[in-house]
């Protein structure tokens, strides 16, 4: 009977993860979709008509789901209900370390901004040019709290989850994050504070290109199961799926492209976006994004050869990596 009851409870343990699992998948139908019946919802997910119905009920009691009025059908036919996301059933805080600030954006579960604030770094917080600075837990805190006393948006009811999102690593053997964006070596100490304020709401933090790599991964639909995202902008970024899992390392630093030497120097040093703008101002003479733009567009050779170079540094670091981890899908974002 003990052994029996174990086994009960795994069991049990097992088939809410499977109800999670496909509460997960019809959600993602139905974001995708826009508006979707529940027999399609039942032919596109590949669940019995009585398991899409089961779990759509308690989606619309929870909020996250919403019936529409009714949509097209055959001739015979009874015309179906319509079901789409409910974008005021839940809200999602997100928070981002910028270079400039802390920002936060608030987004329905329709991922529509409802709500953006930035809240500036005070003067002990700003980037050293020569040194790393190592802010304290209080004045990361403060940030958070002066953001959340900004908003006049946020229903603390209707989160479920928040995310912390960061230019750099998180160092798992000392527990630092660690930017040479921000130029911080920061204790992890701040999140638990954090989680404690929150009512220990999930939160889910990690580097930007760990999270936008995922993103791409769920939003385009692909038979290859591995993925490299390539993040150009203060810094250079990256985020390595395999096997449909974000990989990050045992340290945490997996996939640090950024890191990657490329003819003698990392590519941090050529191609954040602060890089990038130093050699056009240096060689140039040119001191903004525009007008490199416009340099581009009329074929200033000089221009034309730096950038040039940098996709060659690019290709470069994208080719090493494929050459290490194999056949992936690739994608480049950012601002640069």
């Amino acid at each position: 009977m003990r052994y029996f009851g174990i086994e009960s409870r795994v069991a049990a343990s097992n088939q809410l993860i499977t109800k999670e699992a496909n509460a997960k998948q019809l959600f993602s139908i139905v974001s995708k979709a826009g508006s979707v019946s529940r027999a399609q919802l039942a032919k596109i997910s590949g669940l019995s008509p009585s398991t899409v119905s089961v779990l759509t009920e308690e989606l619309i009691q929870n909020h996250i789901l919403l019936e529409t009025g009714v949509g097209q059908s055959a001739p015979t036919g009874r015309r179906p209900i319509m079901l789409e996301v409910d974008p005021a059933g839940l809200q999602i805080p997100c928070f981002a370390f910028r270079p400039s600030g802390l920002l936060y954006i608030l987004y329905d579960l329709k991922f529509n901004i409802v709500e953006r604030i930035l809240v500036p770094y005070p003067p002990e917080l700003q980037k050293q040019k020569n040194h790393y600075i190592s802010p304290s837990s209080e004045s990361i805190v403060a940030l958070f709290t002066s953001a959340i006393s900004s908003s006049k948006k946020l229903d603390m009811s209707k989160v479920r989850i928040f995310t912390i999102s960061f230019y750099g690593a998180f160092l798992k053997n000392v527990s630092i994050y660690a930017s040479s964006v921000l130029g911080w070596h920061l204790d992890a100490d701040f999140i638990n504070v954090l989680r404690e304020q929150f009512n220990n709401i999930p939160l889910l933090a990690g580097n930007n290109a760990v999270f936008l790599s995922y993103a791409e991964k769920s939003l385009h639909d692909s038979e290859n199961d591995n993925l490299l995202y390539l993040h150009l902008d203060e810094g250079v970024g990256s985020g390595i799926i395999i096997n449909n899992q974000p990989i990050i390392g045992s340290c945490g630093i997996a996939g640090e492209i950024g890191s990657m030497i490329v003819d003698g120097k990392t590519l941090d040093t050529y191609l954040s976006s602060e890089a990038l703008l130093t050699l056009l101002k240096e060689n140039c003479h040119i001191s903004d994004w525009e007008s490199a733009a416009r340099a581009l567009q009329f074929g200033d050779p000089y221009v034309v050869e730096l950038f040039r170079d940098a996709a060659h540094k690019v290709a470069t670091a994208i080719s090493n990596t494929l050459c290490m981890l194999g056949s992936m899908d690739v994608f480049i974002g950012g601002k640069t």
